[in-house]
């Protein structure tokens, strides 16, 4: 291999490992965007049911909350 040969090899390698950099991130960003989507649905479905079980558990089932209190003695 002459200079050229190891100009054009290098050259190349360095643009195959630019090209894979840049695919990284943009699946990173990807990643980061799907991960944010799966937390909002399941933030959105803990929060609807905690409304089920709020609604299923209003009424009769509610009373005397207030006294629903633990008192843990010091030792």
């Amino acid at each position: 291999m002459n200079n050229n040969d190891d100009y054009q090899f290098l050259n190349y390698n360095l643009n195959k490992l630019i090209n894979n950099v840049s695919t990284l991130s943009n699946l990173h960003k990807q990643l980061i965007v799907s991960n944010e989507i799966v937390v909002n649905f399941v933030n959105q479905n803990q929060n609807q049911n905690n409304n089920n079980s709020s609604n299923n558990n209003s009424g009769a089932n509610n009373t005397n909350n207030s006294n629903n209190t633990i008192d843990i003695e010091k030792k």
